[in-house]
């Protein structure tokens, strides 16, 4: 009888316990949903019930109308402030929204901390959907919105600050993979809105930044089964299922 009564609060336990956040990193093209795709398939071979979420920067739509409302915030500051000078020649086809950005530093800061702050909106959700896996798997995190923050913002200003609070206020990760992949490679594995030189830029940008996110760096070049093996061995490990992955 003891042991039945011990047994039955650690299944009510184990219920509530909340998934656990894999996330994978790196430019479009480098194989995040393939090895995304993979993990998933080990671990449920495994009996672990797993989920994948795709949370891209900005473009989710569960943001979109607070991006909407933004943007006609920002539209009427910028007509409010016609008075500031004409608008310079690189600005002229944009719209008033995206003019007050560029003109305006403190503008800027505080749109770009909004996207960043919804982002982190975004990721919450799609986590706490799922409270009845065990893993959720992220194609795209807190590193990627890091980079593409860099890529929008950073030559109108600094975005240390939007990168804090992305790698602060999400859920935290239990690891995270950047497969980094030279910036031509990921361009011809997949057609990309991006240059090479803003993709080479990406790319650097992820390097520097993957450790201080606390993300694992691999080569995205490698097999990808060789990969996946690897990946799926370390999740497992974290899971306590280190000799199951064998």
């Amino acid at each position: 009888m003891a042991a039945q009564t011990k047994t039955a609060p650690s299944r009510s336990h184990a219920a509530l316990r909340r998934p656990i956040i894999v996330t994978f990193s790196g430019l479009d093209g480098a194989g995040k949903s393939t090895q995304t795709r993979l993990l998933r398939e080990r671990l449920e071979h495994h009996g672990i019930r797993t989920e994948i979420e795709w949370v891209p920067v900005a473009i989710n739509p569960s943001i979109g109308h607070i991006k909407t409302v933004g943007k006609r915030i920002l539209g009427s500051l910028s007509r409010g402030g016609a008075s500031s000078g004409p608008a310079s020649p690189d600005t002229v086809d944009l719209d008033p929204g995206k003019r007050l950005v560029r003109r305006s530093p403190a503008a800027r800061h505080v749109w770009s901390t909004f996207v960043t702050l919804a982002n982190v909106f975004s990721h919450w959700r799609s986590y706490l959907r799922h409270r009845g896996a065990q893993v959720v798997i992220f194609d795209r995190y807190s590193l990627d919105t890091a980079v593409k923050l860099h890529t929008w913002y950073a030559e109108l200003g600094n975005v240390a600050f939007q990168s804090w609070l992305i790698r602060r206020l999400s859920p935290p990760a239990t690891t995270g993979y950047f497969l980094d992949v030279p910036a031509e490679r990921a361009l011809a594995r997949k057609v990309d809105k991006w240059e090479l030189p803003t993709l080479t830029t990406q790319a650097e940008h992820y390097r520097l930044e993957c450790e201080r996110f606390g993300v694992q760096r691999l080569d995205g070049q490698r097999p990808v089964e060789e990969l996946a093996e690897e990946i799926g061995a370390d999740v497992l490990r974290r899971l306590g299922r280190g000799a199951a992955g064998a």
